[in-house]
């Protein structure tokens, strides 16, 4: 809009409409964290749950760091210790003791991949309390010559390595078994651990029935709420008492009727004040030229505007730090990680010593959108699959983002089959199945729905024992959970990725759907171990499209050979999965394609349930002459195909 439009269109009276009505939006959002955190928890049958916990409507600083629930199908309730997920079975506030079960041996004792077996004792979450749990080990892949002289015999076979083979437990002090090929530590209830080896229950009936947990909601929780206030934590996980006006270290403070008074005078008079200011500031502003106009709103908006929102979500943005702590962090940008659009990363160690990736932001880039974007959507976030950001730099016009350090780099290195770093496709899938998760919690599982927008493989970091790890928030965008469809201006994301409702609305509106159908072209590359958005190269010297290419490949080939060599039966097995799942997640419209929850039960579940889709009927997306963005229609070829989309059908 230009100035002498501006001029014409507001009139006085609209100008200070529009003031008066941010000064009011503002003085409401004040309340907002202590009415968020007066909600509570409730999924399926668990209801009613408060502090310590957060998940659903409670934002992460209504809780403590380490209780964050998720609820998965309106259902069931999920919680995160060590890394490994738990079904929570119940949760009694009065006692503070929860129920537990590992989510992974739920239906099946048999681990879904050897690299997935993880130990996971609760003896640190119940110090002294030995004589309400037990540890057992399990040992998997053991010949048939062990399992003959166990003392119990668990009667279950596990494919380890795609061989059948034995199964049993002992107690936790057997750390060893020679003739089995692995092992896991567990927890189960003293009564299940009784009644397992008196033979009353089985294996999976023990592991059903959980373990409780005992937690602390500190002394200090019972001081805050009997001043009124809400118990929650800061950005360093802090405790903090959330009051009515405003955050507390401790408890609220009791006000008069006079110091009510007082403060209700004091913002009527702000009011008046900062109406006569705008006023004045709307006359300056018309009085001066365009390009005085220009400077004063252009300089100075943006920093007020990040400094304002800085300080009304105080307690739920990270720590900060000065312009000069980023230098001596990163030892004066000595050591660069790499640089994308927005900046570049340098690798540095904050005051004890943590290592840290810090992503220094160019002045140039932007309006200060993809920082709020970042700041504010990974600070709604806890997930063991989303990058944590340990704090930020705005100081001035320097802006910074410290994460948490990520040794193994991106996920785009190690995909490739002629890549030296290449992980093969075991490993692989199970990295599409983390970011899956991560997905899927950004999606639904945190307060406010989070729409990535830029998912590829550079934006999945690997942490050292190559856990992926959801990243770059920059185009990222915010909705409620219960809004289906986003208003969105202007494609954003990177060609071979971007879904086509993106970038024309013909296609439909963005939702949470382009996420999906970006996640499916890049396990797409994964599976197929090359660029996507490259045509392929065939034999007779002519080019197809990437994804019509691996469509035609899985529906004909038995051996797939993507990787240049003769595959093996579990290579094509996981190969022919990934590539199924890829293509649902690539439907045109952007109703055919699953839910992330769906996703995940389909790259965990068996390869002979799944169903053929329907060939996407679109080619390579690609740059016209005047450089925006084109795709190429194809018509629709059906083959013996499935009819109905997995969207269709129920989800975990």
């Amino acid at each position: 809009m230009s100035i002498d439009h501006f001029h014409s269109s507001m009139t006085n009276s609209q100008l200070i409409f529009f003031i008066l009505s941010v000064i009011s939006f503002c003085y409401s959002a004040k309340g907002d964290q202590f009415k968020n955190c007066s909600l509570l928890y409730n999924c399926g049958t668990l209801m009613g749950i408060g502090y310590p916990f957060s998940g659903g409507d409670r934002p992460n600083y209504c809780g403590r760091r380490g209780f964050e629930l998720s609820c998965a199908n309106d259902q069931y309730t999920h919680i995160w210790f060590d890394l490994v997920a738990y079904r929570v079975l119940g949760i009694d506030p009065l006692v503070r003791k929860m129920t537990v079960a590992r989510l992974d041996l739920w239906e099946d004792i048999c681990p879904v991949s050897v690299n997935r077996i993880k130990d996971s004792t609760l003896s640190k979450l119940n110090p002294g309390s030995d004589r309400r749990f037990r540890n057992i080990h399990i040992f998997y892949g053991c010949t048939s010559e062990v399992i003959a002289k166990v003392q119990i015999q668990s009667n279950v076979s596990c494919s380890i390595f795609g061989e059948n083979s034995g199964v049993f437990f002992a107690g936790e002090f057997v750390s060893s078994a020679p003739g089995c090929t692995t092992s896991m530590v567990v927890s189960i209830q003293f009564a299940a651990y009784i009644d397992l080896w008196d033979r009353k229950i089985t294996l999976q009936q023990a592991l059903k029935q959980g373990v409780d947990v005992e937690y602390d909601t500190l002394e200090a929780c019972s001081s805050c709420e009997a001043s009124g206030g809400k118990c929650g934590s800061d950005s360093t996980y802090e405790f903090i008492c959330i009051c009515q006006d405003q955050s507390h270290p401790k408890v609220c403070p009791k006000h008069g009727k006079g110091r009510w008074l007082k403060r209700m005078i004091g913002a009527i008079m702000a009011g008046i004040g900062i109406l006569s200011c705008s006023v004045i500031c709307y006359c300056y502003y018309k009085k001066y030229s365009k390009k005085t106009a220009l400077f004063l709103f252009s300089r100075k908006t943006d920093d007020k505007e990040l400094e304002a929102f800085l300080e009304e979500h105080g307690s739920l943005v990270p720590k900060r730090y000065s312009y000069t702590d980023i230098k001596k962090m990163t030892h004066y940008f000595k050591e660069k990680l790499g640089h994308g659009g927005y900046g570049e990363v340098y690798r540095g160690n904050l005051f004890d010593k943590r290592p840290v990736a810090i992503k220094v932001l160019s002045m140039t880039k932007g309006n200060g959108e993809e920082f709020i974007n970042e700041v504010v959507s990974i600070s709604k976030t806890s997930h063991v699959n989303v990058v944590n950001l340990v704090g930020f730099c705005l100081d001035g016009r320097k802006r910074a983002l410290v994460y948490e350090f990520m040794p193994n780099g991106s996920l785009e290195k190690y995909i490739h089959h002629d890549s030296k770093s290449y992980l093969g496709l075991e490993r692989l899938h199970e990295i599409a199945i983390g970011i899956g998760r991560g997905l899927e919690y950004l999606h639904g599982g945190c307060n406010t729905r989070i729409l990535h927008l830029d998912i590829k493989p550079h934006n999945i970091l690997l942490d050292e024992e190559y856990c992926p790890k959801i990243s770059d928030f920059g185009l990222a965008k915010l909705c409620a959970r219960n809004e289906s469809v986003l208003s969105m201006s202007g494609a954003r994301g990177t060609i071979g990725y971007i879904a086509p409702e993106v970038f024309s609305r013909n296609f439909g509106g963005v939702s949470y759907k382009s996420d999906v159908y970006s996640y499916g072209m890049m396990i797409l590359e994964m599976a197929g171990g090359r660029k996507n958005a490259i045509n392929v190269q065939l034999s007779n010297s002519s080019e197809a499209y990437f994804p019509d290419w691996l469509y035609d490949r899985v529906l004909i080939d038995e051996d797939l050979k993507l990787h240049g060599h003769t595959m093996t039966k579990e290579e094509n097995d996981i190969a022919r999965k990934m590539i199924l799942v890829g293509l649902w997640c690539i439907q045109t419209n952007p109703s055919h394609r699953p839910k992330m929850s769906k996703v995940i039960d389909m790259l965990e579940g068996s390869l002979m349930s799944l169903e053929v889709p329907p060939k996407p009927f679109f080619s390579s997306p690609s740059r016209s002459e005047g450089g925006s963005l084109e795709m190429t229609l194809l018509p629709q070829t059906i083959l013996p195909t499935s009819s109905s989309s997995p969207a269709d059908s129920g989800t975990r």
